[in-house]
């Protein structure tokens, strides 16, 4: 059984496949990857298992070629805590803890190398609506790139974002974008 969605403009956007090869999986759900300018970037294609929790993700690229996968494991409130990533050829890459606030909102995402070392940290800051006012983006603790966000009241948002260009003297050039 496949059940199929499509967007706008008719193309495939995501399918689910009510069957599947893999262990304990009872249904997979393949969504398209689109780039930038709306172009067929490959698609995503998530294991889901009898509880409706996706166990593995695996990216294909656009000429259908695995380019990786992950494990996902989660914690008691059913959100992602940690995924656990693979290349295309079975190397494992990095893991990806992730932390919420008491609300059930992404605060950071932790990465490690292979072998358990943090590398980098990407944390993020809300307002009172739930709208991500900040992101930041660290490498071995040193703020290598933040971006502030500002809401109109018709939901638009202009970002201003900064990206340091002399660790010395914690420079960053900011650009604002509409």
């Amino acid at each position: 059984i496949v059940e199929k969605e499509y967007n706008a403009t008719g193309s495939l956007a995501s399918k689910t496949i009510y069957a599947s090869n893999e262990e304990g999986c009872v249904r997979s759900l393949y969504t398209v990857k689109t780039d930038t300018n709306g172009g067929y970037d490959g698609y995503v294609l998530e294991d889901i298992n009898a509880d409706g929790i996706a166990k593995k993700r695996t990216e294909y690229t656009v000429t259908g070629i695995v380019d990786r996968y992950c494990y996902l494991d989660y914690n008691e409130e059913g959100l992602v805590s940690c995924e656990t990533v693979y290349s295309a050829y079975d190397m494992l890459t990095n893991y990806f803890e992730y932390l919420y606030d008491t609300r059930g909102r992404k605060t950071d995402r932790i990465q490690y190398d292979p072998d358990h070392n943090p590398d980098a940290r990407t944390s993020w800051e809300y307002d009172d609506q739930d709208r991500v006012i900040k992101e930041s983006y660290y490498i071995k603790e040193v703020c290598r790139t933040y971006s502030e966000y500002e809401y109109a009241e018709d939901g638009t948002y202009t970002m201003t974002s900064y990206t340091l260009v002399d660790e010395a003297t914690m420079t960053y050039d900011k650009k604002v974008m509409y």
